[in-house]
């Protein structure tokens, strides 16, 4: 038992039946196993019979052990483990799809509680159906093989309405979705880029006034370069021109000629 399956090639993240389906083997020493389908006495050769929701795996193996199924559960027992050795086993498979059943339609209520809506009605709907499984169980005429089959038919369609409510896709607003957060992510990197700038910015700017002010101090000093650079009297008194009014005023101080 496992998972998922895996195709020849070691692949297991596909759609394919090899990827999407895994091997489910249960036996049991009591001969409580058994196949509705005579078909089915002799497995294939490929050992592929049906497949099993995963789900299904949850009730068959809580009322195998005696357990409670949990509130949420939406899926059915595998009528394999309750038919019977002769798989003719009705009145057992009526009675697990009926608990089963229950439970599902008290999660319903709940579900429908909860959001303040109202149970549908109409023909087809799985409260007509819960209602049709009902009355057949209640009744004499029905067969235990029928009883199981209108139960299971609620779950089927409570199942198939569940997933196309859970599972729906709202495709414009997905786009819309990563239209915003790919405008995000470029509102941040412009954002990013120009602090970079403005920092590249300020440190040239400040660089440029500590050499300014060290030319400074080398003209008071009567130092005609700083370090390996000459000093241009004329050019600096401009720059200190242009400068900040520190550097104004340390021109002025100076009295760098003209």
């Amino acid at each position: 038992m496992g998972d998922h399956g895996m195709d020849g090639k070691g692949d297991h993240g596909g759609e394919s039946d090899d990827e999407v389906e895994a091997a489910l083997w249960m036996y049991s020493k009591k001969g409580i196993f058994g196949r509705t389908d005579p078909a089915f006495v002799t497995p294939p050769q490929n050992a592929k019979i049906r497949p099993v929701n995963q789900i299904d795996l949850v009730p068959t193996l809580a009322l195998l052990l005696g357990l409670p199924i949990p509130f949420n559960n939406l899926g059915r027992p595998i009528e394999e483990a309750f038919a019977g050795k002769k798989g003719n086993a009705w009145d057992n498979l009526a009675s697990v799809a009926r608990m089963t059943a229950a439970g599902i339609k008290r999660y319903q209520a709940s579900y429908f509680a909860a959001r303040g809506i109202d149970e549908s009605t109409i023909d087809g709907s799985p409260y007509a159906l819960w209602s049709k499984a009902e009355q057949a169980s209640t009744s004499r005429l029905t067969k235990s093989a029928d009883v199981y089959h209108a139960f299971s038919e609620f779950q089927g369609e409570t199942l198939r309405i569940c997933r196309d409510l859970w599972a729906r896709f709202d495709v414009p607003s997905m786009i819309l979705g990563i239209t915003i957060l790919a405008s995000g992510v470029l509102a941040l990197l412009l954002y990013a880029n120009s602090n970079a700038e403005d920092g590249k910015a300020a440190e040239d700017q400040d660089l440029d006034e500590a050499e300014a002010q060290l030319e400074l101090e080398a003209i008071r000093k009567g130092e005609k370069a700083v370090g390996e650079v000459e000093v241009n009297a004329g050019l600096l008194s401009w720059t200190c021109d242009c400068r900040s009014r520190s550097l104004d005023y340390a021109c002025g101080t100076f009295g760098v000629p003209e």
